[in-house]
């Protein structure tokens, strides 16, 4: 009985490996992934790669991606501080 068992582990884990080390599989299932900027650009949004964060893209967006979501950060939060700054809130979803 115990016998049974572990060749049908051993067949399941077999079939397992080779069905992720066929050539081609691999490669389909990454194309098929996005990066978060490729998602945060095809929604609309800009990325800013220095600080790993996408502008004007929604919560739910955010949320879905991973990300932390502030619906009102400065628009000059990047700026250095002696550079004059409006009162204008943008979205952004910060990744770290």
């Amino acid at each position: 009985m115990l016998g049974c068992f572990f060749v049908a582990v051993v067949s399941a884990l077999t079939a397992f490996v080779a069905l992720r080390l066929t050539p081609g599989t691999g490669e389909q299932v990454e194309s098929e992934i996005k990066t978060v900027t490729q998602k945060c650009v095809e929604s609309g949004g800009n990325w800013l790669e220095e600080y790993q964060e996408c502008e004007n893209v929604d919560k739910l967006f955010c949320i879905s991606n991973g990300g932390e979501f502030n619906e009102c950060a400065s628009a000059c939060r990047h700026e250095p501080s002696s550079a004059p700054c409006t009162l204008q809130c943008v979205f952004v979803c910060s990744f770290e």
